[in-house]
């Protein structure tokens, strides 16, 4: 397998402080070794934001055009697309180097990501990430990144949420955002989604927000809120997806090492990225690639 390991060290606009200084803290820490170890090729490269001044939503629209075009080279040269970034935003640009169509995308996130510049109370670019992939929001914006195309509710299956802001469930829902949060992990909510899913599109872009994980179990940053699942769960689920859909790019997201209790959340990271590997192995020697 040959990886494009796409590095954007970036939170709200500014290079290695506090989430964005979780990608270059993977790559430090020995991400691209394990993934060789795994058997993969791998090469690394870094996303740089090239504006002088950096205002948050400025910078990262010019982040989310410099990795669509990336992840679009990437995908030229046969390689996989194994996305490290400080925010969710940055799934923009991996689904606009993709492309949307027969594309699906299944978002684990402790946050549903869908606050608009009218809803939201924080004022952060990053909760709105899902809702700008769904085009509910900044669409001139997202306009101006390359290959990208809002991407239908009804192809977006969010996974592990439990931390809403008030009323933005109602608004996923609204939009046909399929919703598995995780007390009905349990109740075959997964597996009907997978089947709805699967009869729209075979190919998936796979979102891992590391704070999908219990904060008990691996604390992925300052606003990761407990009842989330555990590392096991979500392996497991990587793997049901990995036997059903064919992945075409994966991201790990929010982490921020000042939050990591003795590397927890590091290793977790790392399991995740050795399951997307070895998914997408498995699933490659088992099933044709999508039409």
């Amino acid at each position: 397998m040959d990886i494009e390991l796409i590095v954007v060290p970036y939170d709200s606009g500014q290079r290695n402080a506090r989430m964005g200084a979780g990608p270059l803290r993977l790559i430090e820490g020995g991400l691209p070794e394990l993934l060789r170890e795994a058997g993969a090729a791998v090469h690394v490269s870094e996303i740089t934001a090239r504006e002088s001044f950096r205002g948050e939503t400025s910078t990262a629209f010019e982040l989310n055009r410099l990795i669509a075009d990336r992840v679009r080279r990437a995908r030229e040269a046969g390689r996989f697309p194994l996305i490290c970034a400080g925010n969710c935003h940055s799934a923009v640009g991996v689904l606009a180097g993709l492309g949307t169509r027969r594309t699906t995308a299944i978002w684990f996130d402790a946050h549903g990501d869908f606050n608009t510049p009218e809803a939201t109370e924080s004022g952060v670019l990053d909760g709105m990430a899902l809702a700008i992939v769904a085009g509910s929001c900044w669409q001139n914006l997202a306009a101006t990144v390359p290959g990208f195309q809002p991407l239908p509710g009804a192809y977006i299956l969010h996974i592990g949420g439990r931390d809403f802001s008030d009323g933005e469930d109602a608004r996923m829902l609204a939009a046909g955002l399929h919703l598995v949060p995780p007390a009905q992990l349990g109740a075959g909510a997964f597996g009907r989604t997978l089947d709805e899913l699967e009869s729209r599109a075979r190919e998936v872009y796979l979102h891992l927000d590391v704070d999908v994980i219990d904060s008990g179990e691996a604390r992925a940053n300052e606003f990761a809120p407990p009842g989330g699942l555990t590392l096991a769960q979500v392996l497991n689920l990587i793997a049901e997806i990995k036997r059903r859909f064919v992945l075409t790019a994966a991201s790990i997201t929010a982490y921020d090492p000042s939050y990591d209790r003795d590397d927890a959340t590091l290793q977790a990271a790392f399991d995740l990225a050795r399951a997307v590997v070895t998914a997408r192995d498995e699933l490659s020697a088992e099933q044709p690639a999508a039409e």
